[in-house]
């Protein structure tokens, strides 16, 4: 993508200068619904978008959950284009979840942690207003769902969420449970009530737990890839200290809505100490990076793989929902995002269509490495732009230095003509994800599309389970009303544990959504 408007004379001077084919004008909505519409276009033309299967092809290590990030980014994309060609590819591929993980009536007491990116998908969904056939809302779909992940309430290692795979007891992932964490986040915020005290006081939980057992540090604020540890009463080690993107971006949305429904100093800190190290950490001269491993044991080659998956676009996103739920931290965020999309643009010149995207962003100029990751970044890192675009004024206001209109600082190209339409050559190259099963890392996203107005908070306490003043009070467990748990005291460790749930939700938050869908506010332009 160097974006600029070519006509079909300067294209033919492709093979003797590096050209462009669309212009970004960072400051034009409709520049940049038009570049992310062309990127959409790449990420998906090798896939079948009737939605009778998958745009993905099987992948043994991400698997499903990739195909819910996926959606996401769709439904992100319909909701700040209004381009609704995909719609059907959406709704027919997540109302095929509808019979069993989405289903209040469906029992399972073996449901994957993976599987709740496909609660963030019908968050994702819910929040925007995307449009559905069923009668079952996309908010009830992913409190049905939440209803089928065991949270293992305690202090240990060996608590919290269930493995995945057998072969992966005692291991905890830091991006698992922070998806985990942000789809409880905000379905709190979207709940009222005991339903708001429930999901409010679990996401604490998890929180403090994922403290005590090293998934966060709240010294540095860096969040651990994984955790392992097989004793009933010991905290999890570090066992791998990757810093991913997509991890981060997780963690950091899901405390920015609880600071917005609490207003409260704790949740405030959390949320700038995040913030504070992704934007050090994540970018790199004006550019979006992922970081893998800094130190060893990952080696130079998974290194520059981690740079071709869809982490970075993910955060991109997550970042712009923490930019609309704490205005007070935009512009912090805001200059990064568009600087990213404006160096970015750059270097996006590929294959015959001259839109397709490389792995080295750093570099201005293409690197013949494209990936379905890389495409699935570009088109979240455009979006992710048109989410602040209304809230946070021109770029020129934001970006220091930059025009923000995408250009190379050495490119003598030149060019003309006022085509919009991507080329008809073969763009296969950017899809190959597509068809190869290019490994994604987690898509699990969470945006403020639109702003919920304010709603009382006085179910959500201002303090937490583990901190001084707690108040927890007598009351019931709001488990016991919502999910049908039953609690159990585990008399030897001193812990509560929160049983499967035996019995569905039904249409217990209909009242929450129907509050949703009418006190939503569009914030985009």
């Amino acid at each position: 993508m160097i974006y600029c408007h070519l006509g079909y004379a300067a294209c033919l001077m492709s093979s003797l200068t590096r050209v462009s084919a669309i212009d970004l004008d960072i400051n034009s909505t409709e520049s940049i619904q038009n570049a992310a519409t062309i990127q959409v276009t790449n990420l998906l033309s090798n896939s079948t978008i009737d939605g009778s299967v998958s745009p993905l092809s099987d992948d043994p290590f991400h698997g499903v959950k990739d195909e819910a990030s996926v959606y996401m980014t769709l439904v992100a994309f319909w909701d700040t284009t209004k381009n609704s060609k995909y719609n059907n590819l959406v709704i027919d591929r997540m109302d095929s979840q509808r019979p069993t993980i989405f289903n209040s009536s469906y029992n399972s007491t073996n449901t994957k942690p993976s599987t709740a990116i496909w609660g963030l998908a019908a968050m994702t969904a819910a929040e925007v207003g995307f449009p559905t056939d069923s009668s079952e809302s996309w908010f009830n779909c992913a409190v049905n769902l939440h209803s089928k992940l065991m949270w293992k309430s305690g202090h240990f290692c060996t608590d919290g969420l269930p493995p995945d795979s057998p072969n992966l007891i005692g291991q905890q992932f830091g991006y698992l449970t922070g998806t985990y964490f942000q789809l409880t986040s905000r379905i709190a915020y979207a709940s009222s009530g005991e339903q708001r005290r429930f999901f409010a006081d679990r996401a604490s939980a998890v929180w403090l737990w994922s403290v005590k057992n090293r998934i966060l540090n709240e010294s540095d604020w860096t969040i651990n890839s994984l955790v392992a540890g097989m004793d009933n009463n010991t905290a999890c080690f570090v066992l791998k200290d990757w810093r991913l993107a997509s991890s981060y971006g997780l963690w950091l949305s899901g405390a920015a809505y609880m600071f917005k429904m609490t207003d409260t100093d704790l949740w405030k800190t959390r949320v700038e100490g995040l913030l504070d190290n992704t934007l050090t950490s994540f970018f790199t001269r004006n550019m979006i990076v992922e970081v893998g491993d800094l130190v060893d044991g990952l080696g130079a080659v998974n290194q520059a793989r981690y740079s071709t998956e869809a982490g970075k676009g993910f955060l991109a996103l997550w970042l712009s929902s923490v930019s609309n739920l704490m205005p007070e931290v935009a512009n912090r965020i805001n200059a990064k995002l568009r600087r990213t999309a404006i160096t970015l643009a750059q270097q996006c010149g590929g294959t015959s269509n001259h839109t397709v995207c490389g792995s080295d962003w750093t570099s201005s100029v293409y690197d013949n490495a494209p990936s379905f990751g890389n495409t699935l970044n570009v088109v979240n890192i455009l979006v992710s732009n048109l989410i602040i675009s209304q809230t946070s004024g021109s770029v020129a206001n934001n970006t220091e230095n930059d025009s923000g209109v995408a250009s190379k600082a050495n490119d003598t190209s030149t060019g003309g003509g006022d085509s919009d339409k991507i080329s008809d050559g073969v763009i296969a190259s950017a899809v190959v994800g597509s068809v190869s099963g290019a490994a994604l890392i987690i898509g699990a996203i969470s945006w403020g599309f639109r702003k919920w107005k304010d709603q009382t908070y006085d179910a959500v306490r201002k303090d937490e389970p583990g901190k001084k003043g707690y108040t927890g009070g007598s009351q019931s467990d709001p488990a016991d009303h919502l999910y049908g748990h039953s609690t159990v005291t585990d008399q030897v460790h001193g812990r509560l544990i929160q049983e499967v749930p035996s019995n569905g939700i039904a249409e217990l938050h209909e009242e929450a959504a129907t509050r949703l869908s009418s006190n939503v506010r569009h914030e985009l332009a």
